[in-house]
């Protein structure tokens, strides 16, 4: 599931949302795939009672309802990947592995990659996420894919040459 609908971002519509993933998991799963959300930023942004979006995921997701976390977009919505990660301990399907550039100031609400500058965007281990330890967690809580990913970059393949050059030298 790659994302809930501007309109249904409030306490209702992740309700909703979670709802309907429920429902969606356990056909899928009976169908032999497994079901998973895939986060953004917008997920951590504060609703109207004070709680977010993706705290309610979490808490309304059957265990048929995997996730899919995407530490840059965690980290964005300013969260702990790592945390997010272990507090999410089974549940984790695939990690998609970006990194931030800490110099970089961002909007006080992102919207998505577009409302970003190409320069927010780093290279895996040139950037200010914990790559190591997220790795070491995501191998502890049973994560069986992580997917190297950079939304925006002036030389795509040289960024994937670069982030896999990082990985390799842990």
């Amino acid at each position: 599931m790659p994302t809930i609908n501007k309109e249904d971002r409030t306490r209702d519509g992740c309700r909703r949302m979670a709802e309907l993933c429920n429902k969606a998991a356990t056909k899928a799963k009976a169908a032999g795939i497994q079901l998973s959300y895939h986060n953004h930023s917008f997920e951590f942004d504060r609703l109207e009672d004070g709680t977010c979006g993706y705290d309610i995921l979490m808490k309304e997701f059957a265990p048929e309802m995997q996730f899919q976390v995407d530490v840059f977009w965690v980290k964005v919505g300013r969260r702990d990947p790592l945390r997010l990660i272990q507090s999410l301990n089974g549940r984790v399907t695939q990690l998609h592995l970006k990194d931030l550039n800490g110099s970089i100031e961002l909007p006080e609400k992102v919207e998505g990659w577009w409302s970003l500058t190409e320069e927010t965007f780093e290279e895996l281990g040139d950037g200010i996420i914990p790559m190591e330890p997220i790795l070491e967690a995501a191998a502890k809580v049973g994560v069986s894919i992580c997917h190297v990913e950079q939304d925006l970059s002036p030389d795509p393949m040289a960024s994937i040459r670069r982030s896999l050059a990082y990985l390799r030298s842990l």
